[in-house]
Formats: structure tokens, sequence, C-alpha cells
């Protein structure tokens, strides 16, 4: 088995130009430092990693705690279903908790050596320096919930990003322009990377307004921030994206308290479900985490590796994350029905949407969403909602002290105006 010059570095806590000198005979290293490094290579070669019995869960925790009330474990159960695919291999699977980067850094190197097998590693927790740790891993390993690393590290992740552009092209469809992220306090990475994309989505629609809003981690600690906000706004957000569940459920507690309506005052969109347990006045428009599946793929991915040889190249897998239609953005109940008109008018000098008399009262019940523009000087093309069930068509309308002939180009349904 191959031992990089790296993993001996670390192990031994020598450089690796040391390592190096000592391998090629070189002079520069003192005999003793040579003969442990020479040693270790030796002994470390000599091993057969595939002939593991058991495959290892590492949780690793960079904090005190992750999710308040017990949503830790929440999270944890997640990945029943990987130990379930890999003991139908007939493999044992062995639950480990690495708190802080001298455990990871432990866990990894006893990984090596006891008949571990390969590792599901739960990595969300990650700072820069525990991504140092996953050279020292000579098995099989299989991250998640981590940011793209060096080109051999085999990672399943969501993918935040497509949940978080697909969410604001939705709410953009559906006619908000000034948008409001809530987010809670925590720093692990589906969190870290879903706030980047929120901000990239912005860089790259300007017409969009976007801010953030810190809610804080406990039920009653967001409600009472998303109350705060609210009631510091002179005006209303069109809409809030909600970062996760416990966001979405403390946000919706202070609107109903606030007596805030949903969707008609403000629209919510979110990532990941409300349980059922939490009854809501609406359903949220959410994205689904789909953490089974990625927990099998995670399982499979790992299977793979211990069962061919290194190639050396990594897999990079990403869990797309599905929208799952509710009723708490505007205009979801159902689609409408839209009318394009064009008006010819005989002069062209004719201010049509500026005329009273244009709205009320030939056209009661007709109201303008958008201006295509005028394809002639004396004409205008509107597309506007369906009018009333009472509205009479006419041939022409009294606008600007002129009489305005009009006709419908096509009538259709959709979500949006445009």
């Amino acid at each position: 088995m191959k031992v990089k010059s790296k993993e001996v570095a670390e192990a031994l806590g020598v450089s690796t130009a040391t390592v190096s000198l000592a391998i090629n005979g070189k002079p520069g290293v003192n005999e003793e430092t040579r003969k442990r490094i020479l040693e270790y290579i030796s002994g470390q070669q000599g091993k057969d990693v595939t002939k593991g019995t058991f495959v290892k869960l590492i949780i690793f925790e960079n904090s005190p705690r992750v999710l308040s009330g017990g949503m830790g474990s929440f999270f944890r159960i997640t990945y029943v279903e990987s130990v379930e695919r890999l003991q139908r291999d007939k493999l044992e699977v062995r639950l480990v908790y690495a708190y802080g980067y001298e455990e990871l850094k432990e866990a990894l190197l006893k990984s090596n050596t006891d008949g571990t097998r390969g590792i599901l590693l739960r990595a969300d927790e990650f700072g820069e320096k525990d991504y140092e740790l996953i050279s020292l891993c000579r098995v099989p390993l299989v991250m998640s919930d981590c940011g793209s690393g060096e080109a051999g590290w085999n990672m399943v992740n969501f993918n935040n990003r497509q949940a978080v552009f697909q969410g604001m092209e939705y709410l953009k469809a559906h006619g908000c322009r000034r948008i409001v992220y809530f987010q809670n306090a925590e720093a692990i990475y589906n969190f870290r990377a879903r706030r980047e994309a929120f901000l990239e989505y912005l860089n790259r629609n300007p017409e969009i307004s976007g801010s953030f809003w810190e809610t804080g981690n406990e039920r009653e600690e967001i409600e009472r921030r998303a109350e705060e906000y609210f009631t510091r706004c002179d005006v209303l957000p069109d809409a809030v994206f909600l970062e996760n569940f416990l966001v979405s459920v403390g946000t919706a507690q202070s609107l109903m308290k606030l007596g805030i309506s949903v969707p008609d005052q403000i629209s919510l969109l979110g990532i990941d479900a409300i349980p059922d347990t939490v009854l809501l006045p609406y359903k949220l428009t959410h994205f689904e985490v789909p953490h089974k599946k990625r927990s099998v793929l995670m399982a499979e991915l790992l299977l793979e590796l211990m069962n061919r040889p290194d190639d050396g190249f990594g897999r990079m897998v990403l869990v797309n994350e599905k929208m799952a239609e509710g009723n708490s953005v505007k205009g979801e109940a159902g689609r409408q029905k839209y009318l394009d008109f064009r008006f010819v008018f005989e002069t062209a000098d004719c201010d049509l949407l500026s005329d009273p008399d244009f709205i009320i009262p030939d056209f009661q019940g007709i109201s303008v969403c958008h201006v295509f523009g005028k394809p002639a000087p004396n004409s205008i093309k509107i597309r506007s909602r369906f009018p009333d069930p009472g509205f009479s068509f006419r041939h022409s309308v009294n606008a600007c002290d002129q009489t305005v002939d009009y006709r419908i180009l096509n009538a259709f349904y959709a979500e949006s105006p445009v």
C-alpha cells in the first residue's frame, strides 16, 4: 500500500522535506529520525486495509451544540439509511463521536490500524484547519455536508445553490422584488452555502433588493427576533426566504402574533419541511431536503470505494432539493388568466395609462399588469389580468377625449404576467 509523504510527516511530527530526505538517503536528517521514518513506512505498507471488518460513522462536533431542542439528534438519525444500506452488505457499523480537532485526528489515525474498512464522516462543522486531517486517513472515506476540497476527496452534499436559485426565481416570477433572508446564528456548511447562494443570486439579479436578518437558534428567540424585524419595518418586504424549518416555525409564530397575513401581506418560502406537529394557517412552499436519499448515496459511494482500487480521483455527488408548492407565496392558489390587448387611438399623444377613464368606468375590473410598449406611434400593447365576471367587452372605449379601438390578441393562463 502506497504511503504519502504528507501522511508520514503528520503521523511522526516531522516535515515533508525531512521525509523526502530520509526516503531518498540524502543528508540533512539524523539517523534516528531516518530510522523512525523508514520503519513507519515499512509497517504501513505491510497493512492490507481491504481486510477490515467494520465501517465507522464519525460524527464531528466542533461546538457544544449544533441545533437546539434536540434537533442535533434529528439530523443524526438521518444516517440510519446509511447504516441499513451497509448492513445489507454484511458490514458492521460503529458510531464514533469526535469533539474537536484532536479527537478527530485520533479517530482517523486509529482507523488506519484497527481493522476499519471505510469511514462515513459528517463534516458540516468543519473549519479550515479540520480539513487538513483528511490526508491522515488511508482507508476509503466519504464526507457529507462539506466544502469542496482536494481532487481526491469523496463527498455527498445537498445542492443548496440549486435550491436557493430556484426559490429566488420562483419568488421573482410571483412579483417579489424585495426579499429578506432570515438566517439562524449557526455557521455550519449547509447554512453557509445557502447564504453564499443568496448573495450570488442578488449579484446576478440587480433588480432584486435583498438583505439578511439573523434570528437566532431557539424557536422562542427566532420568534422574538422575527417580531422585532417586522415591527421595525416601515414597509414589509415582498417575501422572506427562510433558512431552515426552525426559522420557518419561529417566523410563522411571529407573523400570527402580529396579525400579518400570509400570503396576502407577505410571501414566505423556506428550505426543509415544517414538522406535521406544527399547525399553520397556510401550507409553506418549501424545498424538501432529501436526508434519506443523501444517506443512501453516501453508503453506496463508500461501498464502491471499498470494492475497487483507489484511482486517486474523488467523487462529488450533489443531491437536488425538490420544491413542494404550498400557498404561502402570493398568487400560488391558482394560475391567473391573462389577456393581451392592443389599443389603437386617433392621435399619437394619447397618454392612455394616465387617463382615469381608461380604467373606470369603461374598463371596470381590468387592471394593467404589464405594458409591452408601442408597436406603432398611435397604439399600445397591454397585458392585464382577466376582468371581473360582470365585465362586458366592447370594441372601443373612451379615453383621452377620443374613441380608442382595441382588440384582444390572445388569452392564456400563467403564474405571472411576464
